[in-house]
C-alpha cells in the first residue's frame, strides 16, 4: 500500500520523531527489542530501530 496523502505522511514523521525522542529519554538499546544479527529480517523493529540510530548519530554530532 502507497500512502500518497501528505497530511498523512506529515503525521506519521512527527509520530515517528516523538518516538524516537521517547526511546531516547528512555534509554532504549537494541536489546530491548530483541534484535540481534540472527533476526534481522525476522524481528519488525529492526528497520525502525537502525533508522533511529541513525537520527540519534546525527543529532549527537551536530550537538559537538
Amino acid at each position: 500500500m502507497k500512502i500518497s496523502d501528505e497530511r498523512v505522511k506529515g503525521d506519521a514523521k512527527l509520530l515517528q520523531g516523538a518516538q524516537y525522542d521517547k526511546w531516547f529519554d528512555d534509554g532504549v538499546t537494541s536489546g530491548n527489542f530483541n534484535i540481534h544479527p540472527e533476526t534481522r529480517y525476522a524481528n519488525l523493529y529492526d528497520d525502525m530501530w537502525w533508522e533511529y540510530v541513525r537520527v540519534d548519530t546525527h543529532i549527537s554530532n551536530r550537538q559537538k
